[in-house]
């Protein structure tokens, strides 16, 4: 095996978008020769005062989802951590129970199973560079 296979970067600069996982995603350009560049693009802060997440809650607790739909981990915490302010987790929880809970990748499985809940269909997680 040739040197650029053991270093493919070999030592150019790689910038690296990654906010959550800066420090190992900047590890892992260095074991592959290169040289990270830290330029974090996003960052995901919950919402103090979150209206949008009580009316969701409300809405399920009432029985007006047949499905639900959770995409990230992130957005999972930030969710439960909104309806938790003004809902017990056992009551909005019982209410996603006798709903379709559809995870979409193993992060949200995750999550959801931290919070003691259950998703009846699991979809693999995105293709990278399929998204529309």
């Amino acid at each position: 095996m040739g040197t650029s296979a053991a270093t493919p970067f070999a030592g150019i600069r790689v910038a690296a978008f990654e906010a959550r996982m800066a420090g190992p995603m900047a590890d892992l350009i260095e074991k592959h020769g290169g040289m990270p560049v830290e330029a974090p693009a996003l960052r995901e802060i919950p919402i103090a005062d979150n209206p949008q997440a009580l009316a969701i809650a409300d809405r399920l607790l009432v029985g007006e989802y047949d499905v639900v739909v959770f995409e990230t981990g992130v957005g999972v915490r930030y969710l439960s951590q909104a309806i938790e302010t003004r809902i017990p987790r056992e009551t909005w929880l019982a209410a996603l129970d006798r709903t379709q809970v559809v995870a979409r990748g193993p992060k949200p499985v995750a999550v959801l199973r931290e919070l003691k809940a259950r998703a009846t269909s699991k979809s693999p997680s995105p293709t990278p560079g399929t998204r529309p």
